[in-house]
C-alpha cells in the first residue's frame, strides 16, 4: 500500500495546517552570543555550550521545549535537577493524590 502526501485540512480535529518549526524548540547557547545569554557555565564544543550546573537557572527560565547538549557523566545535576523539577510539576498537576512512595 502506498501513501500519498500528508494533507492538513483547516477545521479538522488535530490538524495543524499552519504548523512550522520556527520558535523556541531548543535552548542553545552559542559561544559567539555570550552577551545575550550570560555565558556558558559548562564548556563549549564546536561553539555550542554543554550545559553545567550554573546554566540551570537560564534553562528553567527558557521558553524552549528542549535543552540542547547535556553531558550526564560530566554534569549529572544539570540533567537530574530539571528531571526532578518536571516530575514534581507533573505530580502536582495530577488528579490523583500524591503518594509518599512516589518520591525518590
Amino acid at each position: 500500500m502506498t501513501k500519498g502526501p500528508l494533507i492538513c485540512y483547516n477545521g479538522v480535529p488535530g490538524s495543524m495546517p499552519n504548523a512550522s518549526w520556527t520558535g523556541n524548540l531548543r535552548a542553545i547557547k552559542w559561544s559567539d552570543m555570550e552577551d545575550s545569554h550570560g555565558g556558558c557555565h559548562g564548556h563549549y564544543v564546536h561553539g555550542i555550550c554543554i550545559y553545567g550546573n550554573g546554566d540551570l537557572k537560564w534553562l528553567v527560565n527558557s521558553p524552549s521545549l528542549f535543552a540542547n547538549k547535556i553531558e550526564l557523566n560530566t554534569y549529572p545535576l544539570t540533567m537530574e535537577c530539571p528531571e526532578l523539577r518536571h516530575r514534581e510539576r507533573t505530580l502536582n498537576q495530577s488528579e490523583t493524590a500524591i503518594q509518599p512512595s512516589w518520591y525518590f
